[in-house]
């Protein structure tokens, strides 16, 4: 990296996104971040420069969900 990023420049970058993408594993959309940046933004934006900086996500984040979705032969 050749600078450090901003937070003004991780904010614009979250509030870009769609309120309506999925939400992650407890249940959180975008929008809630959103709507509750003057208490996240702060720790949001630390944990996105660590990530730069280390290259790891926090465990909290770094989550996978998967679902078996049976095959069946008609609907």
């Amino acid at each position: 990296m050749v600078r450090p990023i901003s937070d003004s420049e991780i904010k614009n970058a979250m509030f870009k996104i769609e309120d309506s993408k999925a939400p992650g594993p407890d249940g959180y959309t975008l929008r809630f971040n959103k709507l509750a940046w003057s208490i996240v933004g702060k720790e949001v934006s630390q944990s996105v420069r660590e990530f730069f900086i280390t290259g790891k996500l926090l465990e909290e984040v770094n989550a996978t969900l998967i679902s078996l979705v049976p095959k069946i032969l008609t609907p």
